[in-house]
This record gives structure tokens, sequence and C-alpha cells, in this order.
């Protein structure tokens, strides 16, 4: 754990490193175990060994400054300083920095205009797949967004098929199924999704299915989600209107019921120990 960045570490020269984002309230953070295994889970795909136990104190001890409020907890491990060179022959323990700002729960579940973005995501990357410090294309995506209007930026892989926004995963619905592209079309392995794919809400079926433009635009319906806001209904995609459904109130208690669910469990778990 570090308090302090050195010039020297590869987080800050590389972009070598790998971040979550997770939101608590009233200072509880939500989904912990499923944000700190995702984290641990992504250092590894960059070969940076970190311990899930000292990432879990590391959010715990910063959320303490925030009991009794919402807030957004940023936690960061990078591969920390090295000697030089692009693949050092020696590492020393990854830096892990975390830090939490006010939230304000309004903002869930609020709609979205999207934009395709100008900028193409590359599926053939490992990092299209994993919370990187590589994140340049989003900041640029948000900007594009951002002049033309909009609340967030599609992104479109190679090949032209939907990966998922600057800031969320992205489902379409057709009839009574919910289709999310699959990881290896470029896609962020997102907390909330992966509950979706898991828990489906009753009387829908969730699946991984590549979806290109077009038939994104001929959907039902179209669903933002990630951990902040959880779910958004797109409202408009580069100025195809999508009609509003009932389906963002239902998937939006249904996320709300399973983080309650997952929230007592663990404290039912704590009070075994």
């Amino acid at each position: 754990m570090s308090e302090m960045v050195s010039a020297q570490d590869r987080g800050l020269l590389l972009a070598d490193g790998v971040f979550d984002t997770l939101v608590a309230y009233s200072g509880v953070p939500q989904l912990l175990d499923a944000h700190v295994a995702r984290l641990v889970r992504h250092a590894a795909a960059i070969y940076c060994s970190v311990s899930a136990d000292l990432v879990r104190s590391t959010m715990l001890n910063c959320l303490k400054d925030f009991a009794g409020q919402d807030c957004i907890l940023r936690t960061t491990v990078t591969r920390g300083v090295t000697e030089r060179g692009l693949w050092p022959a020696n590492t020393n323990a990854p830096t892990i920095l975390c830090h939490a700002t006010p939230f304000d729960r309004s903002l869930i579940g609020i709609p979205a205009k999207l934009i395709v973005s100008t900028i193409a995501r590359n599926e053939t990357s490992p990092t299209s797949r994993i919370k990187s410090l590589v994140y340049l294309d989003n900041v640029l995506a948000a900007r594009e967004a951002h002049q033309a209007g909009a609340d967030d930026a599609l992104f479109l892989n190679s090949k032209g098929a939907l990966t998922c926004t600057a800031i969320g995963n992205i489902f379409v619905v057709e009839g009574n199924v919910l289709i999310t592209p699959p990881l290896h079309d470029g896609v962020l392995d997102g907390v909330i999704r992966d509950i979706l794919l898991n828990h489906p809400p009753q009387g829908f079926r969730v699946v991984e299915q590549t979806i290109t433009l077009d038939r994104a635009l001929k959907a039902d319906a179209m669903m933002i989600t990630n951990s902040v806001r959880l779910v958004r209904p797109v409202t408009n995609l580069n100025g195809q209107v999508f009609e509003p459904t009932a389906l963002h109130g239902t998937l939006l208690i249904h996320i709300q019921e399973l983080l309650a669910v997952a929230q007592n469990d663990l404290n039912s778990d704590r009070q075994t120990l």
C-alpha cells in the first residue's frame, strides 16, 4: 500500500496497471468481493501479483473516512517501481492506491443519449478486456460524446460489432431476451454485466452474442450497465430514438434487490465468523 506515487512508478510511466471502481452506500461497499476478485484477476492478466486480502483491507481502510456517506471508491494497482526496461527482470511489490469521492444516488439509472465513437476498439488487444490504466481511448470518446451533446460514446470493434461504451457495458433487448456482446469482441467483464448473465430477471433470458450496429438500431430497447449508475436506458443512438419501456425499471429493481441480497449474505458470513 502506498500514499504517494513515485515518479518512477510504472503505472505513471507506462500505464502498467489496472483499476476498479465501486460504489458505497452509507459507507458500505457494494459487491466488494466481486470487485476485489476482478481487480486481482485483471492484475494477474498483466502478470502482476497482488494479494486479495491486501486489496480488500486497503479499500475498507479508505472507506473509514466516509462512514455513513455515499461515495465512489477508486482502487488502482500498478506494477510499482522497477528497473528500466519494458519487461524488467526483477519486480518489487505492486503499488496500491485508493481514494473515494462523494456520490449522489439520484444519478442512478438516469437515461442516456449515445453516439458511436469514431475510435475503434481493438478486440485483439488484451487491454480491451481488462480495466487497465490504458484508458485514453475512453477519455477521448467521452470528449466526442460531450461535443456532440451526448452522455456517452459506444465503441465498435475493428469488425464493426458493438463492444461497450466509454463507461459501461451494453445490452440490447429483443422481446424477452437481453443480449450483450461476448468478451472476445473486446468487452470489459463488468460486475453488473456478470450479475445479469448469472441472475437474469424473471421472465427474461440473458445471452452473449455478437451484435452488429444495424441489429442494435432495430432492437426493442438498449441499456448501459455499470457499478455506479447500475442500469441506464438508452434513449437515442446516433439519432435513432428508443421509446420508453418498463423494462428499465424492472431491471433496476432487480439489480438493487440482488445488491441487497449480496450485502445480507456478506453480513451473515461476518456474523458467523
